[in-house]
């Protein structure tokens, strides 16, 4: 192992961490990867690891990763040790084939790969160099604060992270018809120019559908476009932790002026507030101050604000009054496209077939897609002997023999209908309204309501043909399902042209749904 550190003592604690890796990693693994792939040197209390390509940083940094941190943190005897990944290719003349690397993804486009690809701790900038040093006047900086992340050890690596560290900006996002409204409002929100009436704006959906990406890169554009030293991103359990660290310091009054002085606030995990009455008071104040002085919040949560349990009344009223954008699970399309994506960052060369089948069998997040890719790279490189970064091929028969002998919960078995029982009881939880009185003939207003919303919701999401529904419903006539069903639609239709309006008047049934298809696609894939 060959280390670029100026000092000697430096160079030999990087010789001793490179040892200890290869114990952790393996003798043979660590010889063919990350020894003549990767230069290590101590940066003051962090550890550096140049490579020579961004792909390999990426691939790096999943493969090995988890080791270095043990490694160093067993040489170093400390339990937070920041690991800074940079790509720098002049340190590997004699490794780097520039013809060969020609076809690899970019610096930027490694650092800003799609929702669920591991973090490099420091990715490299827009233009392909290694992260400027805390000196360096070229790189907008941004106040974003990363939340103390476990490792597979459950200790913490880095906190503070630049712009230039960000994993995601928004022009690497996959657009697709699941996840369109949310990223338009991101793009505004990051290049400021939203309406005026637009000060929050609040993204919500499962895990691994996008919500880390399209914030991260709001905060990212926002500080390209606008500056940033008025920018913070954050997740709210790093909010929490700095709220009770300044309780018990008595020093309030900074952590409010680090919050409260920006122009934008990006606060990851807004569930994670569930339940911290305290924390969620202060969040509110900030929220409040921030709202005043015409600030914007961009906000993410794994729930919609009304189905976060134990969150304040008034919390929960200020993220109702700002733009809510649902992100839904990858449709086939969408699919198809953030695997091409993902294969080309690792070089395999995915057939048609190899491509469409994949996107088939795996209807869950970007996380499961690339959980499946994962899989089929490990097995593709074993059988053709193709060892990182060469390109390798994979064909629709390899995939599948991978896949049938993976286990994998999400591949090659069908998804779960929703059942017509379950639209029934969420649809009349949602209204408050008894079920007997929707399949009685009670004329008042939330039970017409709910009749419309069940018929509705279950030509949308069950295979229930129209009489089968007003069956369910204790009708024996279908056709007063079918027109309820049709004044949902045209509700929906108004709504869509008259939002405003729509607000003010009550019930949103655009919402409603929004929120009802929201709780039963949970249900489902937790059943």
């Amino acid at each position: 192992m060959r280390g670029v550190s100026g000092l000697p003592a430096a160079s030999s604690v990087c010789s001793r961490i490179t040892e200890r890796l290869a114990k952790f990693s393996g003798a043979e693994k660590f010889r063919l990867y990350f020894e003549p792939n990767a230069r290590l040197r101590m940066q003051g209390d962090a550890l550096a690891v140049a490579v020579p390509s961004s792909f390999c940083a990426d691939w790096m940094a999943r493969q090995f990763e988890s080791g270095l941190l043990e490694a160093a943190r067993s040489e170093l005897g400390r339990d937070v040790v920041e690991i800074r990944w940079s790509v720098e290719p002049d340190a590997f003349p004699e490794d780097v084939d520039a013809k060969d690397d020609a076809n690899l993804p970019t610096a930027s486009t490694a650092a800003t790969r799609a929702e669920g690809i591991p973090a490099l701790r420091a990715a490299p900038d827009a233009d392909g160099e290694a992260p400027p040093s805390p000196s360096a006047p070229d790189s907008p900086s941004v106040h974003a604060v990363g939340a103390v992340r476990p490792d597979w050890k459950g200790r913490s690596s880095s906190v503070e992270r630049t712009t230039s560290a960000f994993r995601y900006e928004l022009n690497e996002f996959v657009v697709g018809e699941c996840n369109r409204v949310a990223y338009h409002m991101a793009a505004a929100f990051a290049s400021n120019e939203a309406s005026q009436s637009a000060r929050v704006l609040f993204l919500y959906g499962e895990c691994g559908v996008g919500k880390t990406h399209l914030l991260q890169g709001v905060a990212h554009g926002y500080a390209r476009h606008c500056g940033g030293d008025r920018v913070r991103y954050t997740t709210s359990e790093h909010f929490a932790n700095e709220f009770l660290a300044a309780l018990q310091s008595h020093s309030l009054p900074s952590f409010r002026r680090r919050y409260r002085g920006v122009e934008l606030l990006c606060i990851d995990d807004v569930h994670f507030l569930a339940g911290k009455a305290a924390t969620q008071k202060e969040f509110f104040y900030t929220f409040q101050e921030l709202e005043m002085s015409g600030a914007r919040l961009v906000l993410a949560s794994d729930a919609h604000p009304r189905d976060i349990s134990d969150f304040g009344a008034s919390l929960k009223s200020r993220c109702l009054g700002g733009v809510l954008c649902r992100l839904d699970l990858p449709d086939p399309l969408t699919r198809q496209e953030i695997l091409a994506r993902l294969a080309k960052r690792r070089r395999l060369l995915l057939d048609e077939d190899a491509l469409r089948f994949l996107a088939g069998v795996c209807s869950g997040s970007v996380r499961d897609l690339e959980g499946m890719l994962n899989s089929v790279e490990v097995v593709a490189r074993h059988v053709e002997g193709a060892p990182v970064p060469r390109p390798v091929k994979v064909s629709a028969a390899l995939v599948r023999r991978v896949l049938s002998q993976s286990g994998s919960p999400n591949a090659l078995q069908p998804r779960r209908p929703v059942q017509l029982d379950a639209i029934k009881s969420a649809v009349c939880q949602e209204l408050g309204v008894e079920p007997a009185d929707v399949l009685g003939k009670s004329r008042h207003r939330l039970v017409v309501l709910a009749r419309g919303l069940i018929a509705f919701l279950a030509r949308q999401l069950t295979t229930c043909s129209f009489p089968e529904i007003a069956r369910a419903l204790g009708r024996r006539n279908h056709s007063t399902i079918v027109a309820a069903a049709r004044r949902i639609e045209a509700r929906l239709a108004w709504e869509s042209s008259n939002r405003a309006d729509a607000a003010v008047r009550g019930v949103c049934v655009t919402e409603l749904i929004e929120r009802l298809t929201w709780v039963l696609m949970r249900q489902t894939r937790a059943a």
